[in-house]
């Protein structure tokens, strides 16, 4: 993977982003890479709930390459028919990339074997998940919504004049709270078509091209919106940008305005800030191992390159007084650090706790009985 870390958690790869997508799916999704990447989003998602859905054969990386075919075939014939879902996803791993597996020519065999649709994800195992997210994104679109608004001119117009689609509302970037959160704001604000990321599958992709405008939850599905917007005039704007969860930070406060500094996906980030500015802080800065997207960059939020550029952001006392990220981010920190639900994605069985009105109510004790001690 790439850009291995000496003191870090590894971060999740491209082959779980794009596999996160199909949790609510009824689709059988086999990771080419054994049983990494099964193994690894089933702790990532509170235990086995979507054990049938994201499957592995049970062979090591070299064989699931190099081994005979018609054994791979066998297997993955015996996994359709035993798990019974409408379609197959095969998504490449970082063993199959690095070896140039012909993975269209094994999709096709696959199809002529099950009789039914059987589609590929082109993902390396070597990036990070925010990119195989976007990836599958964009399978999803291409796949299932641009060919029936082709043929629907309705929809190409716009149809639902208060639809809306829910871009990017991810099971890694997001707490099933938050989530459901965030659905019920978007049910309240007009008629929500389609969820991408969580909850909805292909019936509500293949509608979502009737929506008026977007909103986009995170930076890996900003490609997608710019999309819709280019194909469809379908507008989009960032869920930071709307008032929908001020209320989880509604009157509260942060003594001493502390400048704060918040770690993690780019749109969840600037959420928080939004949120920590209502609360009182005096600044809040951005940075992320992720997608940094210039257009909803501030000045000074990072890109963060390397492990190396982490610490030295971090290890300053004088550079902030609070930062917020990832609870396996704290013993590097130099200033305290308060700790959020996964700020990055990252391996390993998830904590339940997440974004909400309590957590924001924790924070603003938290900090104040340490501002107060301080002082």
């Amino acid at each position: 993977m790439r850009g291995l870390m000496n003191g870090l958690v590894p971060f999740a790869t491209d082959t779980n982003g794009a596999c996160s997508l199909f949790l609510d799916v009824p689709a059988l999704v086999i990771p080419q890479d054994s049983n990494g990447s099964a193994s690894t989003m089933r702790r990532m998602m509170h235990g086995d709930d979507y054990e049938i859905s994201i499957n592995a054969l049970n062979m090591v990386d070299t064989v699931y390459v190099l081994g005979n075919e018609d054994t791979f075939q066998d297997c993955m014939q015996d996994l359709d028919e035993r798990t019974g879902q409408d379609f197959v996803v095969l998504v490449h791993g970082p063993v199959s990339c690095l070896l140039g597996m012909d993975l269209r020519h094994r999709a096709a065999l696959l199809e002529e074997r099950v009789g039914k649709p059987v589609y590929l994800i082109e993902t390396t195992g070597n990036e990070y998940y925010d990119k195989g997210l976007e990836k599958a994104f964009a399978f999803a679109y291409e796949t299932f919504t641009a060919p029936v608004a082709e043929v629907d001119a309705g929809a190409a117009q716009g149809t639902a004049q208060d639809g809306l689609n829910l871009l990017g509302l991810n099971h890694i970037d997001y707490e099933p709270e938050v989530r459901a959160a965030v659905v019920a704001a978007a049910e309240k604000s007009g008629s929500l078509l389609s969820v991408w990321g969580s909850r909805d599958g292909q019936a509500q992709w293949q509608q979502a091209a009737a929506a008026r405008r977007n909103v986009v939850c995170s930076a890996s599905a900003l490609k997608l919106a710019r999309r819709f917007k280019k194909d469809f005039g379908c507008e989009f704007v960032c869920l930071d940008e709307l008032d929908w969860l001020d209320g989880w930070a509604d009157g509260l406060q942060l003594e001493g305005a502390p400048r704060v500094l918040v770690i993690g996906e780019q749109v969840k980030s600037n959420l928080l800030r939004r949120l920590l500015k209502r609360m009182g802080a005096d600044s809040v800065q951005v940075a992320s191992f992720f997608a940094m997207d210039r257009a909803i960059k501030q000045p000074a939020d990072i890109k963060l390159r390397d492990e190396q550029e982490f610490k030295q952001l971090v290890g300053d006392p004088q550079a902030f007084d609070l930062i917020i990220g990832d609870a396996s981010l704290a013993r590097f920190c130099a200033s305290p650090c308060f700790t959020l639900t996964h700020l990055p994605a990252r391996y390993g069985r998830r904590e339940k706790a997440g974004l909400g009105r309590d957590w924001f109510e924790r924070l603003a004790q938290a900090w104040n009985e340490y501002a107060c001690s301080a002082h």
